[in-house]
């Protein structure tokens, strides 16, 4: 028998979940400072040609390895050797040098105590995911965090919200040491207990970027859109995102408790 779902208002109808996926980077913090600190070492490193700071946004939302190629033009061993010179930068500190949004903490527990599974679907690395995740605090909240291999797997946000969407219907389960990592506050308690084969299962997502848009839509799940990251009104508008909001807690007073 199908759960019978609260409904959430939208300018186009009505939206339901039970699953709710954030974003990392522009939604749950403001990576950008780290980021953007770290590229420019990369560029110094490579000797690339220099770009602004406003230039390096474009690094933040897509996987850091096609945003390579398509911002200096690198072959794909040119732009493998700039990310693992990147990431030598950004798993030194730079990883830290973020902000939390004002507001993601009272969501993600109001989140909570409305009933509603929470995961993270991010570009990022997951391992990296983890770890700032942690760093501030947040991991409990998440029962998993999904993201890319620091091999390229599931480079591109469509393939990580269908590893989510694999996870959550049973079809293709993460394994216990990909659910939490000593001492994150995840734990058992956090492990995610997929719904069932059979269910209806409605997801929701919350980003920044036309990526996550585009990403969510081609899997059938709509999007929260927020413009308090690094995307733009018109940008969320021209993606198809089904409600935009400036502020987290514009989010809580949209969703209506699952218990």
């Amino acid at each position: 028998m199908k759960k019978t779902l609260p409904a959430i208002l939208t300018a186009n109808g009505t939206i339901h979940c039970e699953v709710v996926i954030l974003d990392l980077d522009g939604t749950v913090v403001d990576s950008g400072p780290g980021i953007k600190s770290s590229i420019h070492k990369t560029i110094s490193r490579m000797q690339l040609p220099s770009r602004t700071d406003q230039e390096l946004e474009a690094f933040i939302g897509p996987p850091v390895r096609q945003a390579f190629k398509d911002t200096f033009s690198l072959s794909d061993e040119e732009a493998e050797r700039a990310l693992k010179t990147y990431r030598a930068y950004y798993f030194q500190g730079g990883m830290y040098e973020a902000f939390l949004y004002d507001g993601i903490p009272e969501l993600l527990k109001d989140l909570k105590d409305k009933g509603y599974r929470v995961s993270l679907g991010t570009s990022k690395a997951w391992v990296l995911a983890h770890r700032i995740l942690r760093h501030f605090g947040l991991r409990s909240y998440f029962e998993g965090v999904f993201g890319c291999y620091l091999n390229g797997r599931l480079d591109s946000k469509e393939l990580v919200l269908q590893a989510i969407l694999d996870h959550y219907s049973g079809r293709k389960t993460l394994h216990k040491g990909r659910l939490g990592l000593p001492g994150d506050g995840a734990g058992e308690d956090c492990a995610i207990q997929p719904l069932s084969q059979e269910a209806d299962l409605h997801c929701l997502m919350i980003g920044d970027r036309f990526y996550d848009v585009e990403g969510a839509k081609a899997l059938g799940i709509p999007t929260i859109g927020v413009t308090f990251g690094y995307g733009t009104r018109e940008e969320l508008q021209e993606s198809g995102a089904a409600l935009i909001v400036d502020h987290p807690l514009e989010i809580s007073a949209r969703l209506p408790a699952l218990r």
